[in-house]
């Protein structure tokens, strides 16, 4: 009887000892403060482009990163060719940057991170 007891009583610490624990850690969760991602939490750079003839170029720019981190933007630039070694930025930003085209000529663009591409894209 004495062991049930003592068995009995152990189990209400316990529980009483971990509610206490919980309910101190929601305290700390609540009043930390925000703070960016880590880059630590990030695993990989991705950086693309996506194009219409004729209509647009965009470039991507980001640091992916685990699901309980957002996705970092970083810088990425738009440049179109003009002569051998020369290149022009036509657009520029964090994450994502579009160049509109006004017309259709033959261009070779490349973004941040990506090999030259041609469009017909002016």
């Amino acid at each position: 009887m004495l062991d049930r007891l003592l068995t009995d009583s152990r189990r209400r610490l316990a529980t009483i000892v971990a509610g206490m624990f919980l309910a101190l850690g929601a305290v700390a969760a609540v009043n930390s403060p925000a703070q960016a991602s880590d880059p630590g939490d990030c695993y990989t750079t991705y950086s693309w482009h996506t194009e219409v003839a004729g209509s647009h170029i965009t470039g991507h720019n980001w640091d992916i990163c685990y699901l309980w981190e957002p996705d970092v933007p970083l810088y990425v630039e738009v440049l179109r060719y003009e002569s051998p070694n020369v290149w022009t930025v036509v657009a520029s930003g964090y994450g994502t940057a579009t160049y509109n085209c006004t017309g259709s000529l033959f261009n070779r663009y490349k973004t941040t991170g990506t090999a030259p591409f041609d469009i017909l894209c002016s």
